[in-house]
Parts: C-alpha cells; structure tokens; sequence
C-alpha cells in the first residue's frame, strides 16, 4: 500500500542507493513469510510513495486533487524506466495493498504494469483488484495471513519442482 511507518536508518529518503531500514509491521509480517519459505530477499513495492501509518491519511491524499499532480506511484506511466529497475521477473510476486476502495485505481495499474499470472496474497471474494492486506487488526487474522501466503509459495515451488 505505502511505506507506512518504516523509514531509512541513515536518515537520507529518496536515496538512489539501498540503505537499510526500521521495518514497520506489515515488513514483519513479510519477513514472517520470507522466514517460512526459506527466501533470503525480498522487495516491497508500494502502491504509493506516501509515507504514513494513518491509512485513513493515504485514503484523503488518494481522494485529494493534489494526487493527480504528483507522481506518487512507481506504478504510474511515468515511471515505467523505474519500474523495470526495481522489478525482478520470474520470482513469487505477492500481493497485499489492502481492500479500501480508494486504492482499486492504483492497484488496477499495478496489475497491468506488472502481469502477474498467478499473485500470491487473498483476494477479497467478488473483486478483482483487493488483495488483503498482511496485517489485519485481528491478530488471528494476521498468523492466517502469514500461513495461506506461505502455503501459496509452497505449492509454487513444488509445482516447479514437478516440472
């Protein structure tokens, strides 16, 4: 969805090289996953750059006039070269952004920018662009999160295997 509450140790943002990070929450519940699955690598890809741990606040500015004038997504058309930087093709994709109706727009272009054939994540029942999000208030919800993922990637890799 957006970075949250995470942020760069070495203080610097819109840094062009990696730098390590204070993960937030919804990073744990990845790295619960990539734990799960023995994966030594992950890259979290946000529907927006809009750093903020209020979603209410990412749903305003996703509603807003300014939205529009700001190139606030890596998915947006003028950040294809971005985009092809950032993505590694052929490697388990999840998708997690969430179900608040504000984000379908966003989440629509980064299905078509990205073509996944088969996502990992829980797509809500009826829709087609929200995937729940990796960390439901529920905290129950939030370990079923963490094993239907993993079961997901399991059973890609065994199908791999089969091949």
């Amino acid at each position: 969805m957006n970075p949250g509450s995470s942020y760069p140790l070495d203080g610097i943002d819109n840094n062009a090289m990696p730098s390590e990070a204070e993960p937030d929450t919804t990073q744990q519940q990845i790295m619960k996953v990539m734990d799960a699955a023995a994966f030594n690598y992950a890259r979290i890809l946000n529907l927006s750059d809009i750093r903020t741990s209020d979603s209410n606040e990412l749903y305003r500015f996703l509603k807003s006039e300014t939205c529009s004038s700001v190139e606030h997504s890596i998915f947006s058309t003028n950040r294809k070269s971005e985009l092809a930087e950032l993505f590694v093709n052929d490697v388990p994709v999840i998708f997690g952004w969430g179900v608040n109706q504000a984000l379908i727009p966003f989440a629509k272009n980064a299905m078509e920018s990205l073509r996944i054939n088969n996502p990992l994540g829980i797509l809500k029942p009826n829709t087609r662009y929200s995937y729940y999000h990796p960390l439901p208030r529920i905290y129950v919800k939030q370990l079923e999160w963490v094993q239907h993922v993993t079961s997901q990637i399991t059973r890609t890799q065994q199908g791999c295997a089969d091949v």
